[in-house]
């Protein structure tokens, strides 16, 4: 189906977002591999992201903020298990001997075996059935929409969540600071990509390219501050039952990323203010 004003863009985009949510959360509920919880995720934060850009559209809309509880729901439940995946991925970039992270491997396969119980119990038939309405409204609003108001409203989107980033980015280069700066950019990119298809400027191109390097070196930053904050847990939780000197150099492996983890944060900083800077000059 061609799209036949920019109004129905928004539509198919969201439809073909929400369809490709159920397919992997029907793959997760079967077999929660580590692909499909991660593109669950990666398709709820773009869902979110039009709902936000539909918000700013059509403010009085109450439905639209309703949707977003369910969604707000998969994804804590999703991100457990999301979380100890890429904990075990983690370890096999780092050369460490196998009897110096047996205990904590097990420690997460532990704690993603009680996340997948959780994640199968607590999605709700009634979650979907919410989600799956949505397409109606949705539908139903985008063909309010003008091409002059969707192109401006995407803009207005992208400015707001550039703001909120150059806030942050003085405010520090803490990893709250840095994991919020990543949320922002995650919701900035499906409205840009949105744009593009819309009206499919250089600048807008640009855009969407340093984003994506920008986020990719964010993720690398993300997922090592996830090991270590999770490796200190391990040794918290479990401390009268590990072996503190068999996993010594787990320990030794911690320090070492949070080391190079505060160097990538001021490295971090720079890319981002140079991804978001050249938006004050979009039109």
């Amino acid at each position: 189906m061609n799209p036949t004003y920019s109004g129905e863009y928004l539509h198919l985009y969201y439809t073909d977002k929400i369809r490709s949510l159920f397919s992997n959360i029907h793959k997760a509920k079967t077999d929660l591999n580590e692909k499909s919880i991660h593109k669950l995720r990666v398709e709820i934060k773009k869902i979110r992201a039009v709902l936000c850009l539909l918000e700013i559209i059509f403010p009085d809309d109450n439905k639209l903020t309703a949707y977003k509880s369910p969604l707000k729901q998969i994804f804590r439940i999703s991100g457990k298990i999301r979380k100890q995946q890429l904990n075990l991925a983690s370890l096999t970039h780092y050369n460490l001997p196998a009897n110096a992270i047996t205990d904590y491997k097990k420690y997460l396969s532990n704690l993603e075996k009680k996340a997948r119980v959780k994640f199968k119990k607590n999605l709700m038939h009634s979650h979907i059935k919410k989600i799956s309405r949505s397409k109606y409204q949705i539908k139903k609003l985008s063909r309010k929409v003008s091409d002059k108001t969707l192109s401006a409203k995407c803009l207005t989107f992208i400015k707001r969540e550039a703001l909120k980033i150059k806030q942050l980015l003085s405010s520090g280069d803490s990893p709250l600071i840095i994991h919020r700066i990543r949320m922002h950019l995650k919701a900035m990119n499906p409205i840009v990509q949105l744009l593009i298809q819309i009206n499919p400027t250089d600048k807008m191109k640009k855009l969407s390219t340093h984003i994506k390097k920008t986020e990719i070196q964010i993720g690398n930053w993300h997922d090592k501050i996830v090991l270590v904050i999770s490796i200190e847990k391990f040794f918290k939780e479990d401390k009268n039952k590990v072996d503190a000197g068999k996993n010594i150099e787990l320990l030794k492996l911690a320090e070492r990323i949070k080391k190079s983890c505060r160097i990538s944060q001021k490295k971090i900083k720079i890319k981002v203010n140079s991804t978001v800077n050249p938006i004050a000059t979009l039109p």
